[in-house]
């Protein structure tokens, strides 16, 4: 009698499971990173143009600041005094202290006052984020 099995090996099968694992997660990050950069969009302002504009990309790490005509300052959809912008720099920067100091993009219209701007960034500054670029669309 001869009790051994036979050793009849089967192939492994298409596993769905992780794969749906891996679209729900890229859907997600998709989401996320699509929110995030209509939120600032959906603001009127009327960007100035430059002969060498990049493109548009938006991190995580990045604080965006708006500027309106008005001289408004605008940070995701809520409008802010300039102490108020302080204070809230400030904290940002030493919550990232160890990590590294995240970017500030600043979007400016082109009709809001240069004074603002320069306020805007002094206050950058005294929070120490030397890491402030400007926002510009393409020349036609």
């Amino acid at each position: 009698m001869n009790f051994r099995r036979k050793n009849v090996e089967e192939e492994p099968g298409f596993q769905m499971a992780p794969m749906i694992d891996i679209i729900f997660v890229l859907l997600l990050f998709f989401l996320v990173t699509s929110a995030l950069e209509e939120n600032e969009k959906m603001l009127t302002i009327d960007l100035p143009q430059a002969g060498q504009a990049g493109p548009n990309t938006q991190s995580f790490t990045e604080l965006i600041i708006n500027i309106n005509k008005k001289g408004d300052v605008i940070i995701k959809n809520e409008k802010m005094s300039l102490k108020l912008l302080s204070e809230r720099l400030i904290q940002l920067a030493e919550l990232y202290k160890g990590i590294g100091i995240p970017a500030v993009i600043v979007r400016g219209d082109k009709n809001a006052s240069y004074g603002r701007v320069v306020e805007v960034l002094d206050i950058c500054a005294k929070a120490k984020m030397h890491n402030v670029s400007f926002v510009t669309v393409e020349k036609e």
